[in-house]
């Protein structure tokens, strides 16, 4: 990966460096799970639970935090709009 581009697509095996595509940009190595929970947009103190196996899981099957807030809140104007007869 790089810090001046957009990050791989993360899948459940996002921290085993044997993909090639997981690299950390300046160290010879994969990125951690809380780096790869960053990526997916998860606030810096969100407390994950079960083993590293578990938590990668987790992390890999997300939508981005972030993109599933935007869709709710598309989600909840295209409602109010449709209340108020605009739909």
């Amino acid at each position: 990966m790089r810090y001046d581009d957009t990050a791989p697509v993360l899948t459940t095996k996002c921290t085993d460096i044997t993909n090639g595509r997981y690299g950390h940009p300046t160290q010879d190595r994969a990125i951690s799970a809380r780096e790869a929970a960053l990526l997916q947009t998860f606030p810096p103190n969100f407390q994950f639970l079960g083993s590293l196996k578990s938590v990668t899981r987790q992390i890999g099957n997300a939508v981005p935090v972030l993109v599933s807030e935007a869709m709710g809140v598309h989600i909840v104007r295209h409602l109010q709009a449709l209340d108020r007869g605009h739909g």
